[in-house]
């Protein structure tokens, strides 16, 4: 055989999957602390502007304190529902997935920009 072909030495390039979770675990917390909550404030806002009613910076607060704790909550159940899929993999083939790797606050923030870019979308096509 060819020895070029049995050089075990070369790293493998990682894949799209494998370099995103590496850039997500790389962000500090307090960054995604911060984009989770500018994310939820984008969200009121786009809310609040969509249903043309007069600006009181209370119901800003409250619209943005509810999306807040709507997306925590629906990136808790995200986790639960990722480690039960990770359990079930790990009984079914005895390997652990890539998905232990994310934890709550990248979930979060994840969460956190796909309802804002789907607030954007239905913004721009609702009247």
């Amino acid at each position: 055989m060819n020895p070029e072909l049995l050089d075990f030495d070369t790293p493998q390039q990682p894949n799209t999957f494998e370099r995103l979770l590496a850039f997500i675990q790389a962000v500090p917390l307090y960054q995604k602390v911060l984009a989770i909550l500018l994310f939820a404030l984008g969200d009121a806002l786009i809310i609040f502007f969509k249903a043309s009613k007069p600006f009181e910076w209370i119901e800003i607060a409250q619209v943005w304190g509810g999306l807040l704790l709507l997306i925590v909550f629906f990136s808790s159940l995200l986790k639960a529902f990722l480690l039960g899929i990770n359990f079930l993999y790990q009984k079914i083939t005895g390997k652990t997935s890539q998905l232990t790797a994310l934890n709550s606050s990248s979930i979060t923030l994840m969460v956190a920009f796909l309802s804002f870019i789907t607030l954007l979308i239905l913004a721009y096509f609702i009247d």
